[in-house]
């Protein structure tokens, strides 16, 4: 299982990733030193795919806005 992030204009892909954490600071990368508008222009173009080991996608995890509200998320947030 594994993590794709998905450019939605041009259809290619960015970038894999083992786990969402890795995914999630890869994205945050990405965004962090623009200012809102331009992070908002980025993220719009980002998909985020959960995947199987066999290729097969099972869930898409989010995109667009959607990303930008999950990597602001701390890490561990969720744990009990």
């Amino acid at each position: 299982m594994g993590f794709q992030l998905w450019d939605r204009n041009t259809g290619n892909l960015i970038a894999e990733f083992d786990d969402q954490d890795a995914a999630f600071a890869f994205i945050r990368d990405q965004v962090e030193d623009l200012d809102s508008r331009q992070a908002e222009l980025e993220a719009e173009r980002m998909s985020l795919l959960y995947v199987e080991r066999d290729g097969r996608t099972v869930r898409k995890i989010a995109e667009g806005h959607g990303l930008l509200d999950l990597i602001m998320v701390p890490a561990g947030a969720d744990d009990y």
